[in-house]
């Protein structure tokens, strides 16, 4: 049974990458990502090429699955790794089911903050 999600925003800092926030949330709860500062993770416009929505994205765990609904004006999109290939999903308005390996960007393409999210048993 999962426990709780973890989720981590990585950013570009100067040569290199860097994990900004980190945050775990029951699993029960979901995490809410957005510009409003009553989400989880607060997005600032600055950091994103497409502005944020207030509650741009959540994450959820349904039948120890996690999923990603939009909830935006911009899409989120996501970069799913598979060995050697890789694929970029653009959703909007829908929801997605969401692997450990993906990486989750906000608005059109890849731009912006990046997330990682993992679960915990």
């Amino acid at each position: 049974m999962v426990s709780k999600i973890v989720v981590e925003s990585i950013e570009f800092v100067g040569p290199k990458w860097a994990r900004t926030q980190r945050i775990e949330i029951p699993s029960n709860e979901g995490v809410k990502i957005g510009k409003d500062r009553k989400n989880h993770l607060v997005v600032t416009e600055a950091l994103t090429k497409s502005p944020p929505s207030r509650e741009h994205c959540t994450i959820t765990v349904e039948r120890e699955n996690l999923f990603l609904q939009d909830h935006s004006t911009n899409g989120t999109a996501i970069l799913r790794l598979n060995g050697t290939n890789r694929s970029l999903i653009e959703i909007k308005g829908r929801k997605e089911p969401i692997f450990m390996t993906d990486f989750i960007f906000l608005g059109d393409g890849m731009s912006g903050n990046i997330y990682r999210v993992q679960f915990v048993h």
